[in-house]
């Protein structure tokens, strides 16, 4: 899967929660997180997404959509 990229600080990423083996509660649209794709892997290695709750790309009220960016972090 192809992801955009978003810039990103060093201290905005930083405050950023992570959740990499679960998802945030409450789904409200703009929250947004961070998520270690290699979480629970044999490698030690940060793999780094940005996640975002967005509306439902289907259209229904009920549900709620995830996007994915990777971070391009600036010092």
């Amino acid at each position: 899967m192809k992801y955009e990229t978003e810039k990103i600080s060093r201290k905005a990423f930083n405050k950023l929660l992570e959740y990499s083996c679960s998802l945030p509660t409450r789904t409200t649209i703009g929250k947004v997180w961070k998520k270690d794709r290699n979480f629970g892997s044999n490698t030690n290695v940060k793999d780094w997404l940005i996640c975002e709750f967005i509306t439902d790309p289907q259209g229904d009220p009920t549900m709620v959509g995830i996007e994915y960016r990777i971070p391009d972090i600036i010092d």
